[in-house]
């Protein structure tokens, strides 16, 4: 199948996921559902390939910036996927999938951002797939125990509220009149 057809089908599924757990967040339902990891498995296989198709490409490899970072997105995606029978990551799926359709209709459309190369060795291409895989299972770990609990976003929220307490003491003191003597 084309790359031209795969990339929208890809952004479209994981659109559908990401808009099926939205409404499942808004129900307040605990579990996850198996229609959302339909989509997302769906989703997967076509933007792998995607990735494929799109750093494979003219007997060569092409390691731009857009490419890796469609690849980088499906790594994120099969370790999300495959940890949620083990831990609650659905919070974490409403990011990461719109981020992903949007990688990889970048990764197809763009310009290249780099040259293909037919001059790598194996194992410089073997350090690269270890690195891109070793930095997607970090920050989906990273990621997960605030995304499972809601932690970090409540910190950040109790810390931007918190802020703007200080600034309001601190404009009303500067705002009141000098005492009179």
């Amino acid at each position: 199948m084309p790359v031209t057809i795969l990339a929208p089908l890809a952004a479209l599924l994981y659109l559908a996921a990401t808009a099926l757990q939205l409404l499942h967040i808004f129900q307040q339902r605990k579990q996850i559902n198996r229609a959302v990891v339909g989509l997302a498995v769906a989703a997967l296989l076509c933007h792998a390939g995607v990735a494929w198709q799109a750093i494979f490409e003219g007997g060569g490899v092409e390691l731009g910036f857009y490419k890796v970072s469609a690849l980088f997105f499906l790594t994120i995606n099969i370790v999300c996927i495959g940890s949620l029978a083990r831990r609650p990551l659905q919070n974490l799926l409403v990011v990461l999938f719109p981020l992903s359709a949007l990688a990889v209709l970048v990764s197809t459309y763009a310009p290249d951002s780099a040259p293909i190369r037919t001059d790598l060795p194996p194992g410089i291409l073997l350090h690269i797939g270890s690195s891109i895989l070793a930095y997607a299972v970090a920050a989906s770990w990273l990621t997960r125990g605030a995304a499972a609990t809601g932690r970090g976003a409540r910190a950040l929220l109790g810390w931007i509220a918190e802020r703007r307490a200080v600034r309001a003491e601190a404009a009303e003191r500067f705002d009141a009149p000098a005492p009179l003597r």
